[in-house]
């Protein structure tokens, strides 16, 4: 047999155990979210429905096309075009989880019942992502979000925290009993004991926020300014009264009115002394209650708007 012969005949061997495979993957795929929307659909009364599942084989991500929830009654709440799951491993804590979703559209019974609610935000398609890095060796974790409301505005938030260990540990373990059995009163209480204690042990590293403007964002701002019987001055000037009150240092009173004035952008970061717990941490700062100025220092706070 000719060594062609031979080359092709593997190839479509491969193929063929590609498909078969690939296809196996997505059935238990398929069977799991029936699973888990059916738990759902139990305890909250929804509905849920979608276009088609899948796993890559290679990589591992998940793919849902066409999500469609409803309410008990049957009517439409909202619809998702695509969820991709990555990085996700069942059977121990992840090293990276990302959740991307793009295409979540509000239905119009939703946009009926909500009509005192900006229109330009019913009527917008959003996009979010989040992700969850950990490392298991140090207890370092990043956890990030994004949520675009395309053609008005963007939220990003950043977060770095050190000694997660414990969270990680307990938030597992309470996903893994309720993957196996309904969990008693009596079980979800001492879960919830176990997750305050472990968020206590947290030490905050970093936090940053951000708010931009992707296109329309300071039209919907003036618009609502008008809905309140507000025009630009007014508004400013009421501000500067609130802002006057407020515990923050000067920096971060200007950087929140030079938002007010552009509404283009406004970001907050925050840096925390090193391996500082959350207990610690509140501690000090109720220390330095009524010292703005201080406590900033303390967290290295900066805002900034534009």
């Amino acid at each position: 047999m000719k060594k062609s012969v031979i080359i092709l005949l593997a190839s479509g061997a491969l193929a063929v155990g590609y498909v078969a495979m690939q296809s196996h993957v997505n059935q238990l795929v398929d069977d799991k979210l029936q699973t888990q929307f059916a738990l759902a659909a139990g305890d909250s009364g929804l509905q849920f429905d979608y276009a088609d599942a899948s796993a890559n084989v290679f990589n591992g991500n998940i793919v849902v096309n066409g999500l469609t929830v409803a309410d008990p009654e049957g009517v439409a709440a909202f619809s998702i075009d695509e969820i991709v799951l990555i990085g996700y491993e069942e059977d121990k804590i992840s090293e990276f989880t990302q959740i991307n979703v793009q295409g979540f559209t509000l239905s119009d019974a939703i946009k009926a019942d909500n009509i005192d609610a900006p229109k330009a935000l019913l009527d917008a398609h959003y996009n979010f992502g989040t992700s969850l890095a950990y490392d298991a060796q140090t207890g370092y974790s990043r956890l990030k979000m994004d949520l675009v409301a395309q053609g008005l505005t963007g939220l990003n938030f950043d977060m770095e925290l050190n000694n997660s260990t414990p969270l990680m540990e307990v938030s597992f373990e309470m996903q893994k009993a309720q993957d196996a059995s309904t969990l008693t009163v009596e079980e979800q209480l001492q879960m919830q004991t176990k997750i305050v204690e472990a968020m206590q042990q947290l030490a905050p590293k970093s936090l940053q926020l951000n708010v931009e403007n992707k296109g329309k964002l300071a039209q919907l701002l003036d618009e609502q300014l008008a809905v309140a019987g507000l025009d630009q001055a007014s508004f400013e000037n009421m501000l500067q009264m609130q802002l006057a009150q407020a515990p923050l240092p000067q920096a971060a009173k200007e950087g929140v009115m030079a938002f007010a004035q552009g509404k283009e952008q406004l970001s907050l970061s925050v840096s925390l002394p090193e391996n500082m717990d959350i207990e610690s941490l509140s501690q000090q700062a109720m220390m330095l209650a009524g010292q703005p100025e201080e406590l900033a220092k303390l967290l290295n706070l900066e805002v900034q708007g534009k």
